[in-house]
């Protein structure tokens, strides 16, 4: 297991639960799936990330509920984070919780990335899966967004919104169940995930922080390695998806965001056996892959959405990955899905 990306059980302790409205035994949904059923009752509990993908994907149909993701979601906030939900209960304010979960997320998860960009008078909480596609992926969003937007309400209050919510597919269920659920607005079929925050809710203070606390946590967090150490080339990975997002994925910035000059990027990662155009183009392929997948994005927004110059430009980046056209591969994927769901 520890070649593969790994994820903290975390929200997935309550699985047995929702499946057991639906008369599924938890052992039944993990078969074949490569989780052991009996972790699933601890938070700390790792798994692979790609298996907790497919154990989601079978339950939602098995059980035939179709918003499982977001059922386990909403009854999550930050203290299914572990240590690093607990630092957030000790931050001066919202914003700086939401700082502290997007630099230490890779402490919960290596499969997918959380990360913030300001947008006008307004912030977007975003999360990015950077694995190659795999089913369940859908269902994974929601239970992020869904655990964010609970988290963002239980640390500042009602005040803190949010102001809506995007998802990258689209969607298990029509709009209108979304936001009746997660109760503010949402928009489907977009480029990223996120949830919106405005300026004056990151500046909420989070009632109950205590400074002293939160030190003596911070220290906690820093010194957690139960993921295992996050090597130079992983942590590259880990920033280049809401980069790519961003429009700004060159060397140059990731050496920024991570903190070294570009010689000492380019080097690290040639110590590691490969080189930052590798990663990048492997994260962009991937990327590509969900939106084509989950999204009904059409083809020029996917280009724009990555940051390709022109439709045909994206299409023969995509050729050389995939040796099919964008829209040949979204055909065949479809088929593939089809086929699997019947």
């Amino acid at each position: 297991m520890s070649s593969e990306r790994l994820q903290r059980v975390g929200p997935f302790v309550s699985l047995a639960e929702v499946l057991g409205r639906y008369g599924v035994a938890l052992d039944i949904a993990a078969e074949g799936t490569g989780v052991d059923p009996a972790l699933l009752v601890d938070q700390n509990a790792i798994i692979p990330f790609r298996a907790a993908c497919r154990l989601i994907q079978r339950a939602a149909l098995l059980s035939g509920c179709r918003d499982i993701g977001l059922q386990i979601g909403m009854l999550h906030d930050f203290r299914s984070l572990g240590v690093v939900g607990q630092l957030m209960q000790h931050a001066p304010t919202l914003g700086d919780a939401i700082l502290d979960f997007v630099r230490n997320q890779h402490r919960n998860s290596r499969g997918a990335v959380v990360y913030l960009m300001q947008l006008g008078d307004a912030f977007n909480l975003g999360y990015g899966i950077y694995e190659r596609h795999e089913p369940g992926a859908d269902q994974i969003y929601d239970v992020a967004i869904a655990i964010a937007v609970n988290t963002i309400r239980r640390l500042a209050g009602p005040r803190a919104g949010p102001v809506e919510v995007l998802l990258c597919h689209r969607g298990v269920a029509p709009r209108a169940h979304y936001e009746a659920v997660l109760g503010c607005p949402v928009r489907l079929n977009q480029p990223h995930a996120t949830v919106v925050v405005s300026s004056e809710a990151m500046r909420l203070p989070i009632p109950g922080a205590n400074a002293v606390m939160r030190q003596q946590l911070a220290a906690i967090v820093e010194a957690a390695l139960s993921l295992g150490k996050l090597d130079f080339a992983a942590h590259v990975r880990h920033v280049l998806k809401p980069g790519i997002l961003l429009g700004d994925a060159s060397a140059e910035r990731i050496a920024r965001q991570i903190g070294v000059h570009i010689r000492t990027l380019n080097r690290r990662l040639h110590d590691e056996g490969t080189n930052f155009r590798a990663i990048e183009q492997d994260v962009r392929y991937a990327t590509a892959c969900e939106l084509l997948s989950l999204t009904d994005l059409d083809i020029s927004d996917i280009s724009a959405a990555l940051s390709y110059g022109t439709p045909s430009a994206f299409d023969r980046a995509f050729r050389r990955w995939a040796s099919l056209s964008p829209t040949a591969w979204r055909q065949q994927d479809a088929a593939r899905w089809t086929a699997e769901t019947t």
